[in-house]
């Protein structure tokens, strides 16, 4: 997010700071991309142990713990303002009340309260879009599972939290305890009022006039990878246009270019998608994966990718449809260097196309 500073009016440690914060394009970009069966929202799901009859964990509980620490995560409170006429990029606002019977909630599965079960229930929150009215965040707490357990489940779109950080929020808002740690009562970060119409305007007046020179610049960042581009090649005269635009571009561009996205195989996975959404999880000790990728010089993200690789050769194997090249993937990657989770609240988040080897029949080379 793109922060403009208006005014402080109070010392920071007594109370937090005001000022206006209008979201960054790739925020704005989050939220544009959804559709009525595309959205954007994250999720993160967590079980909790059994507990002793009659002593789990209720909804209003929940909502008292949330309430008593939602001060410590900023962008839990935020709600959209829009700029008139959609002139601009929309703008953060602090809620001045938040509805907690909205946004913390609660389900019980029927019996037997198995995982799939769970796993059903998850995805059926996942297929419900965010109210863009409210903030933009649910935790939902359910109930009924085997053993006396129960799950919460939070869902957030990465415009408010980026999905790697969906976890840090819940550790400052969670304890890991039975005893509850003692939270600070001053605000940890920066609240955001709302912006003032003529402010929006102006600012938008001001972003129309500088647009052609953003244009121009995004243009000769794009052109290097016009060849690339789906059906260039079919268009008489496009492969030399291209070619000569990039030489052009790169004149006025840094070296080294990123590297071109693997071009994806046909797979049933490339079909339309619906608003329906399928869950599942599982559990594997950590200490085993770790010592799989310290013996073989690998990390545990590119252990789990591995892992992730090969159940997916596995389901195209089953359903005959293993492609002779391998997947291609997006992977997130946080680009924070904030030393704490919130000193920025802001999608810090990259994608970098990824190459996985599901072609390949070896599983230590495809790790």
């Amino acid at each position: 997010m793109s922060c403009t500073a208006c005014e402080l009016r109070a010392p920071w440690l007594t109370q937090p700071r005001y000022r206006s914060c209008q979201l960054s394009s790739l925020d704005a970009q989050l939220l544009d991309a959804e559709t009525s069966t595309t959205f954007t929202h994250v999720g993160a799901l967590s079980v909790l142990g059994p507990t002793t009859p009659g002593g789990g964990l209720a909804a209003t509980d929940l909502r008292a713990l949330v309430g008593s620490r939602l001060h410590l995560v900023g962008p839990l409170r935020w709600r959209l303002q829009e700029v008139p006429l959609g002139l601009d990029l929309p703008y953060w606002v602090d809620s001045e009340s938040l509805d907690l019977g909205y946004h913390v909630r609660e389900a019980t599965l029927p019996g037997p309260g198995t995982d799939e079960q769970l796993a059903e229930q998850i995805a059926r929150l996942a297929a419900r879009p965010l109210n863009r009215n409210k903030p933009l965040w649910e935790c939902w707490l359910v109930h009924g599972l085997t053993g006396g357990r129960q799950a919460i489940y939070t869902k957030v779109h990465p415009a408010v939290i980026d999905g790697l950080t969906v976890a840090q929020a819940l550790a400052v808002l969670m304890d890991t305890s039975p005893r509850p740690r003692v939270v600070p009562h001053r605000f940890s970060d920066e609240q955001y009022q709302a912006a003032g119409v003529l402010g929006m305007v102006g600012k938008s007046v001001w972003h129309l006039g500088t647009l052609p020179t953003q244009l121009l610049w995004s243009s000769l960042e794009m052109a290097p990878h016009l060849p690339e581009l789906a059906g260039t090649s079919t268009v008489p005269g496009a492969g030399m246009l291209t070619r000569r635009l990039a030489r052009f571009a790169q004149r006025w561009l840094p070296p080294a270019p990123p590297p071109a996205a693997p071009t994806p195989p046909e797979t049933p996975f490339n079909g339309p998608v619906t608003a329906n959404r399928r869950f599942a999880f599982t559990s594997l000790p950590l200490g085993e994966v770790a010592a799989v990728g310290a013996a073989l010089g690998f990390t545990v993200d590119d252990v789990v990718t591995a892992l992730c690789t090969t159940v997916l050769r596995r389901w195209l194997i089953d359903h005959d449809a293993l492609p002779g090249t391998a997947l291609a993937a997006a992977m997130p990657v946080s680009v924070r260097t904030e030393t704490g989770p919130f000193a920025t609240a802001r999608t810090r988040l990259s994608l970098v196309p990824v190459a996985l080897p599901t072609d390949d029949d070896d599983p230590a080379r495809r790790l």
